[in-house]
Formats: structure tokens, sequence, C-alpha cells
């Protein structure tokens, strides 16, 4: 269950509105996917900006910062505004690899920039998906946690697995490979159901 607001007051988005514009920021639209964090883009950095309600203010999200409760409206704005990226001005410079895969050239010497984040969170994705591919074509199966432990069970409701109360610690899911590799044997209750 989300802690956060359902919604902006108009009141508190009209005072960061007027913050922004005054600093000469423009307030961008409501990120995808949420009611009350907004984007800003300004200086060639993306922010994002939380409302988190009257009582706790705004939080603020951007490369390098990540600020909690707390922020008012001018924090935020002083904040976008002095960290606009300056072009003559040598970014952050990259790792040679990132998650091991070899960072490309044009993320090398400005990897604060948006175009090396949004590059980061593609391959970030690309290998979680890869991830899930690898795992998708393994069967999982269900193991129970502790000693007393000799079979892997493809169904998780087998009485096999939790029915024995007084030895059952819980159960941990693995691949059908990891638990041949363990010495499990294949539950003869599961294949028969």
């Amino acid at each position: 269950m989300s802690i956060l607001p359902r919604h902006t007051p108009a009141v508190h988005l009209t005072a960061l509105t007027e913050e922004l514009t005054a600093a000469g920021i423009t307030l961008g639209p409501v990120k995808p996917g949420t009611r009350v964090t907004r984007i800003v883009d300004h200086g060639g950095i993306r922010w994002t900006v939380t409302f988190l309600g009257a009582r706790y203010g705004w939080a603020l999200r951007g490369p390098g910062i990540e600020h909690g409760v707390g922020m008012d409206v001018a924090e935020i704005a002083e904040h976008i505004a002095t960290a606009a990226l300056d072009e003559d001005e040598p970014g952050i410079p990259a790792p040679a690899t990132w998650r091991g895969v070899p960072v490309p050239e044009q993320y090398a010497t400005r990897w604060d920039s948006p175009e090396a984040v949004a590059w980061r969170e593609g391959a970030g994705a690309a290998m979680a998906h890869a991830a899930l591919a690898k795992v998708a074509g393994e069967r999982a199966v269900h193991v129970r946690i502790g000693e007393h432990r000799t079979a892997y069970h493809p169904d998780a409701t087998c009485p096999a697995l939790n029915g024995k109360t007084k030895t059952y610690r819980g159960q941990e899911q693995m691949t059908e490979d990891e638990a041949r590799e363990r010495g499990l044997t294949a539950c003869e209750l599961c294949t028969r159901r």
C-alpha cells in the first residue's frame, strides 16, 4: 500500500510552479504511472519532484541527489537551478564497464547526462530481460527450508511440502537443476497429482 497522497492539492502545485517559474524553470508533466510526481527537465538534467503531503513537503530526485521529506519549494528551485549542466565543464567520467557491459564512447565523458542515464536504464532493462528469459526456460520448484528435506516440489501447495507443521520453517524457490544438484529428488506426491 502506498503512503503517498492520491493527488497534489492546487495550492501546493501552484506554489511549486510559481517558485520554479521565478527561477526560470518550467514544471513538466506528471510522470507516467504516478499521480503526485512531476518531471522537470532543466539544463540537460531530468529531475522528478514528488509531493509527499502537506506535512512533509516535497522530495527531489535527480543525478547525484535524492532528498527525503521536508524540502520546500525554494530549496527545490535552488537545487535545480544550480545543478544545470555546463557543456564547457566536464561531467562525471564513466567507468570502463557498467554491470559488465562496456560503456559506449559517447557516454564516457558525461556519465551524469540524461542520455547516459537513459542508456543505463536501457542496459539494465535488457539485462533483466535476459535473466528472466533464462529463468523462464528452466522449471521452478519449491523446497522446504531446513534440514528435513529430501524432495523438491513443482506444486507449492503439496501437503508433503508444508504439511508437517512441527518441522516446517518455510519454503524457498529454485530451479529444478539446482534442486537436483543439492541431491533432492522429485516429490512422488506432486508427480501423481
